[in-house]
């Protein structure tokens, strides 16, 4: 039950004439259940080329937001229970980006208030851990909500979060609103390239 990406065409099936067996073909790519692996497996590639090290931040987060929304979602009926899951995932979250953002700042404060000298911890910023902080804390909430299910895949998860584009760009993407995406998407095309790829099948048929 592989999912497919499909190329709308504007032209109706009597334009295309003895030909109207190559939308089927030419349009229509079998993709399978791989797409979120591959996507996460490109996205962690890109992201550990610059610097490797900053994976453990990533790696956290991902997990940290993985069992907190299984544990919400379980706890749902007891509300005690579900909230301290979310406010565990938050802790975890905003504690990861305070650190590596604000560290030296604190300890630079305290240095001057007190007149001691610490060293500072010279923490670099991990590229995206903004937006994927706030992407695994939005789908911890979501799921605390009942807004959506907690996902049990993790590589589904992992590919959410990790996706490389919009990792480093932005912006924030609710888990809600592409979840359905990591299992199947459609493709859409422009018409033009369409009509040109049909084209070349027309005429290398000749």
């Amino acid at each position: 039950s592989g999912s497919i990406f499909r190329v709308p065409d504007d032209r109706s099936g009597d334009e295309l004439g003895e030909h109207g067996h190559i939308r089927g073909k030419v349009n229509e790519i079998p993709l399978g259940s791989h797409i979120a692996p591959v996507l996460l497996l490109s996205s962690l590639f890109f992201y550990a080329w610059g610097e490797p090290r900053f994976m453990v931040f990533m790696v956290i987060a991902i997990v940290q937001g993985y069992v907190f929304g299984l544990l919400a979602e379980k706890f749902r009926d007891r509300p005690k229970q579900a909230k301290l899951c979310l406010w565990a995932s938050a802790v975890v979250s905003l504690g990861l980006l305070c650190y590596c953002k604000y560290a030296d700042f604190f300890i630079s404060g305290f240095n001057t208030l007190t007149g001691l000298s610490l060293p500072l911890l010279h923490v670099a910023l991990p590229i995206g851990i903004s937006f994927y902080t706030f992407q695994v804390l939005s789908y911890v909430i979501d799921v605390y909500r009942g807004e959506t299910a907690a996902q049990r895949s993790f590589i589904d998860l992992a590919a959410y979060v990790s996706l490389f584009p919009q990792l480093i760009a932005g912006p924030i993407v609710r888990y809600s609103d592409v979840a359905a995406e990591l299992k199947s998407r459609t493709n859409h095309e422009p018409s033009d390239m369409c009509h040109l790829r049909q084209n070349s099948v027309m005429l290398a048929e000749i």
